[in-house]
């Protein structure tokens, strides 16, 4: 025979149920917790973004944007942040704050932009404790001119002078604007390699007054500071080529010398003597075409202080009537070529 089983007792029932109500109110309080922490949590979720580490123009808006928009009716609340740089700070809407400077920044300036800690968004969302944005920007150098210039005449071809720039600038124009020279020559102006370059007929052996207007016009970051300075163009270094390339005669032209020795390739040689220039342009003078040889010709060409190689075909033509009475007693006509 089984024993017959027993009803519970009845304390041990009581107990049961009073440990399903302790974990009732255990998981309220704990909902409670857990929604009181998640009240507080979005406090902590205000944001600002903008410019930050960066180089700005020194004329220009700045704005930050806030990840939350702020209490429309309550605009007393919308407390501008500081600025370290005279400006102005405004709200433009409920989310964007402008930094509008007073008149230009500083060139090679910092701006630090701070939001105060009281900000409040709507529904009184704030920035996280001791933790309020703060944003750095620069500003450009000045644009200036960095040396005292450098000049150079080639033999032939145009001068020049070169600057060096403190920075290149967005819109070289107004920089290329503002620069005049005396005494005038005709030029030509570009940036190269972060050089002021002016290429153009300048004189060798002249001095040069350059000059910068700071200007008034176009971007504060493009307009240069004033500058004034002296620049001295060498005299050309004396130098000599051919300067015909196709002809029945070929010519040589030559750059502050008064003569040179032409030698061919089978030793002989010539005095080629140039007329007196004028100022520093080139001279030319007629190469004596006994020097030539039939086919190609490499010449010597030797002056006080330098010296040069030449290259020049020669072609032995039979004449024609169109050449008058030479043609009549028959014979060639030597054309050259050369480089």
């Amino acid at each position: 025979l089984r024993p017959a089983t027993l009803p519970a007792p009845r304390r041990s029932r009581s107990r049961s149920r009073h440990l399903k109500i302790a974990a009732v109110i255990a998981l309220w309080a704990l909902s409670i917790v857990g929604f009181v922490a998640w009240l507080q949590r979005p406090a902590q979720v205000l944001r600002a973004s903008g410019p930050d580490g960066v180089v700005v123009a020194r004329d220009g808006e700045l704005t930050w944007t806030l990840n939350l928009a702020l209490d429309p009716e309550d605009k007393e609340s919308w407390l501008p942040p500081t600025a370290s740089q005279p400006g102005v700070v405004s709200w433009r809407d409920d989310r964007t704050c402008v930094f509008k400077p007073v008149g230009e920044l500083p060139p090679g300036a910092e701006l630090t932009l701070a939001f105060p800690q009281e900000l409040r968004a709507f529904g009184g969302f704030r920035f996280p404790e001791q933790a309020a944005p703060s944003f750095r920007v620069r500003t450009l150098p000045a644009l200036a001119i960095d040396d005292a210039g450098v000049a150079a005449a080639p033999t032939f071809g145009k001068a020049s002078i070169s600057l060096a720039l403190s920075r290149v600038p967005a819109d070289p124009a107004i920089l290329l604007d503002a620069v005049t020279v005396t005494p005038t020559a005709v030029l030509s102006k570009a940036i190269l390699d972060g050089r002021l370059q002016l290429t153009g007929d300048f004189m060798s052996g002249t001095t040069y007054h350059i000059a910068i207007d700071a200007g008034t016009t176009g971007h504060a970051d493009d307009r240069p500071t004033a500058w004034q300075g002296d620049v001295d163009v060498p005299q050309r270094t004396p130098g000599a080529r051919l300067a015909a390339g196709v002809g029945r005669t070929i010519a040589l032209e030559a750059v502050n010398l008064p003569w040179l020795v032409v030698e061919n390739g089978n030793g002989d040689r010539e005095t080629v003597r140039f007329p007196a220039p004028e100022g520093d342009a080139p001279v030319s003078a007629e190469l004596p075409n006994w020097l030539l040889i039939a086919g190609e010709n490499r010449l010597h060409l030797r002056w006080q202080g330098g010296e040069g190689e030449v290259v020049v075909t020669r072609r032995d033509l039979p004449l024609t009537p169109e050449d008058g009475a030479p043609a009549l007693l028959g014979g060639t006509l030597p054309v050259v070529s050369a480089h």
